[in-house]
């Protein structure tokens, strides 16, 4: 299996090819996931492929194009295909359907690899890949070792999955809680990472980082794994130190291939702890659990447990005591301990240590320590755990080296031919199939040794190390053999290549705009549409004024009212609802009710993920739409999703409103617009009942339905328990009531209102419904980004 590690910077992916990585992934200072990490510019990348495509084993770079994209960002984008086309990646991972979309277009050499940010739960949702150009998959994290088999079986389409690192509390492209609460998207690569922060439970006083995470770690599955069919094994962490990268690209590298005895694994955990580390977790690859995927008392990192403290010595300074039970320490290096009281462990470096009462530099395991405290330390209880959170002998035994500047640089090759005229010199240059000429106005005089005009042209054209260019080959065209010095032919050829790089540089501009031609979608009608969804069925037995379409999830209401709803309802007026979340478990039945309810003659469906799309093939008979989820934020995403058949979308709740008008302008028949919707901020395979209770009660002795709960900053959350899933939901609606005439006047004709995941009474839905018909201002509700924008920060 291929070793793939994370490279937030070039730094980070030198050091991961030091210690064995077979390939790394990094990203480009746009439409990366990880926008805050160094990412690279194309230099930087520019060096890091022609270093790995000339070691003595090839290794791989993989290009991480893995965020949603907005229309008006489209040329910078394909600026960006453009450039990895170029430099020759050996692969792209995307998230956003009009970026694979382009990606195909018009760089059809770049390899697609499927982010798990577009969400492939199954493989339902991995057999529709292969048709739009994916050659990899990414699936969720979430999925246990027979769904990883199950997509490993999809043909033509190998299997990448995460095996250590930072997990997200949501499904990988499902959350919007930074976005609707920060205005800052995760889609976007710029979450806030609110997860991580401490929540208090409604009627409590403690705090409780009930969807704090652990870090996955698979070290024990990697032959699991390999059985199952992966081709790559994934360490997330863009965002980590380049000595974090080394030492666990180190350890799996080590695993892999059968070199490290029991001491020395636990020896290379034990320097992986004090690193960076989370309490570990397997997630749910060899078993369903609910116990142990959480981190709730402590945030952050945490370290390698050392020991126990047995007391602090009054003193100057005092002395933390304690006995090493696992491991050496020395000075220097970092301590760390959890205190209830803190959300983050306490934390100071070893500046003095004892060992018998003696000053020692370094204590073995085994001993009874004593170290100085800073003046300012907090009460440190005996029993407490000490964790090593830095450790000097391991950063001493990590080293990497970075190439010389200029040793390494993807060159475009170059064919050159230089003739020679008694009144000047000519050098025509062709790269990419653009020429460019330069001519050169020189008195020459014969040459006394012809072959030796040959070879000083050679040397002169072959002095290329400072530009793009590699001579591939030169052509000297000299009739009467005459001769040019050596300043000359190094001006011609500085020359050439000034001129190349010009035009070059305007091919690819008058390319990207023969590239960025319009899309839209003819205008058929001015008449407006307007739908309800809901998954609860009690709803449709009111008066709705001007309703068009009753979209209902199937998924989540029960089957005897779904079939009622079914058997009343007129069918144009009726489309059904798949989920955006479709596990292996969920598609017996979901399948038995999509099988009955087409053999009713119901033809109307909306999908809202990839899997939907195969839960329901064949189906060229069908009247598809899209959900949000499949996140329609550019035409080229449009279009993806026209030919996959779905004959209209739904616009994304975490769009602003310039973006909207880019997108209506274009579609404006297709695209709906969600009016009002209780929008789940995260879905998770966590259960935030059993995280911040400690343990699970299982599936039958299970009463939670829902709870909420305020963030430190005062946000107001809702969880819902669906079925051993968590749905958490901000406790103010998402709504655009009174921005009704802003949408028509940018081209809205489809409106949809939601009433999802919250129990609505019948008054309560038909009052949401009346006032947003009448664009009224709803209280209580927030407008998510139509207001700020995604791309705020950059503005």
């Amino acid at each position: 299996m291929e070793l793939l590690a994370p490279a937030g910077g070039p730094e980070a992916a030198y050091a991961a090819f030091a210690y064995g990585a077979d390939a790394v992934y990094c990203g480009m200072r746009q439409f990366s996931a990880r926008a805050e990490a160094e990412n690279f510019d194309r230099d930087e990348l520019s060096e890091l492929v022609d270093f790995a495509h000339r070691s003595e084993q090839p290794r791989k770079v993989y290009v991480t194009v893995n965020t949603v994209v907005l229309e008006r960002e489209l040329p910078d984008l394909l600026r960006i295909l453009d450039t990895l086309a170029e430099l020759a990646v050996d692969a792209v991972i995307v998230q956003d359907l009009g970026a694979a979309r382009l990606a195909r277009q018009h760089v059809p050499s770049l390899e697609l690899h499927a982010s798990t940010q577009l969400a492939i739960h199954s493989a339902a949702g991995a057999r529709q890949l292969g048709p739009l150009g994916f050659r990899r998959v990414i699936p969720a994290r979430e999925l246990g070792l027979d769904e990883i088999q199950a997509i490993c079986a999809v043909p033509a389409l190998d299997v990448e999955v995460f095996v250590h690192g930072a997990l997200c509390y949501s499904y990988s492209g499902l959350c919007l809680l930074s976005s609707h609460l920060r205005g800052t998207s995760g889609n976007r690569g710029e979450c806030s990472y609110l997860c991580r922060n401490g929540l208090f439970r409604a009627g409590e006083n403690g705090h409780c980082a009930a969807m704090s995470m652990c870090d996955l770690a698979l070290p024990d599955q990697l032959d699991a794994l390999r059985r199952a069919g992966v081709a790559s094994l994934k360490i997330e962490g863009r965002k980590k130190s380049p000595l974090y990268v080394s030492v666990v690209t180190d350890y799996y590298r080590r695993l892999l291939d059968g070199t490290l005895t029991a001491a020395d694994q636990r020896e290379l955990e034990f320097g992986l702890k004090t690193v960076f580390s989370r309490p570990w977790t397997p997630l749910f690859v060899e078993r369903d659990v609910q116990q142990g995927l959480t981190d709730t008392s402590t945030v952050g990192h945490r370290g390698a447990p050392v020991g126990t403290i047995d007391s602090v010595a009054p003193g100057q300074p005092d002395r933390l005591r304690f006995h090493l039970t696992e491991h050496g320490i020395e000075r220097y290096d970092g301590l760390q301990i959890d205190l209830p009281e803190r959300e983050r462990p306490f934390g100071f470096g070893i500046d003095q240590l004892w060992v018998k009462g003696r000053p020692t530099f370094e204590a073995q395991r085994g001993e009874t320590v004593e170290v100085a405290l800073p003046a300012s330390h907090p009460h440190l209880p005996e029993g407490a755990t000490v964790y090593c959170g830095s450790s000097q002998a391991v950063k001493r035994s990590y080293h990497w080296a970075r190439p010389r500047p200029g040793q390494y640089r993807v060159r475009l090759p170059l064919a050159v031919a230089v003739t020679f005229a008694a009144d000047g010199l000519r050098a025509t240059g062709t790269c990419q199939g653009v020429t460019a000429e330069v001519s050169l106005a020189e008195a020459l005089s014969p040459a006394r040794t012809p072959e030796g005009v040959v070879r000083a042209v050679e040397t002169a054209f072959g002095k290329l190390g400072d530009t793009e260019f590699a001579l591939a080959s030169l052509e000297v065209l000299n009739p009467a053999s005459l001769f040019a010095p050596a300043s000359v032919l190094n001006e011609l050829r500085r020359a050439l290549a000034e001129r190349l790089d010009e035009e070059l540089a305007t091919a690819r501009e008058d390319r990207l705009q023969r590239w960025l031609s319009p899309i839209s979608f003819p205008a058929a009608t001015a008449q407006e549409h307007w739908s309800l969804m809901t998954d609860q069925p009690a709803l449709l037995a009111g008066s709705w004024d001007g309703l068009d379409e009753i979209v209902l999830d199937i998924s989540r209401a029960e089957w005897v009212e779904v079939e009622q709803a079914v058997s009343q309802l007129p069918a144009d007026q009726l489309r059904l609802a798949l989920p955006a979340l479709v596990r292996q478990a969920d598609e017996a039945e979901l399948a038995q009710r999509i099988q009955t309810l087409r053999d009713r003659g119901c033809r109307r469906w909306q999908v809202g993920n990839l899997a939907g799309l195969g839960l329901l093939t064949p189906h060229t008979d069908l009247d598809l739409v899209a959900d949000w989820p499949l996140y329609a934020l550019n035409t080229p995403a449009m279009q993806g999703l026209d030919s996959l058949g779905l004959a209209a979308w739904t616009l994304s709740p975490e769009d602003g409103c310039r973006n909207l008008a880019d997108l209506l302008a274009a579609a404006p028949d297709r695209s709906t617009v969600v009016l009002y919707q209780d929008t789940p901020l995260a879905i998770s395979a966590t259960c935030l009942f059993a995280s911040a209770n400690g343990f699970c009660p299982g599936r039958r002795n299970c009463h939670a339905h829902s709870q909420e709960w305020t963030t430190r900053t005062g946000d107001r959350l809702l969880a819902i328990n669906d079925r051993c899933r968590s749905v958490v939901l901000n406790a103010d609606p998402f709504s655009l009531s009174g921005h009704l005439a802003e949408l028509r006047a940018a081209g809205a004709r489809r409106f949809r209102i939601d009433f999802l995941w919250r129990d609505y009474s019948l008054a309560e839905a038909q009052y949401v419904w009346t006032e947003l018909r009448a664009n009224h201002t709803l209280p209580g509700t927030h407008p998510g980004n139509f207001l700020r924008e995604l791309d705020h920060s950059r503005q």
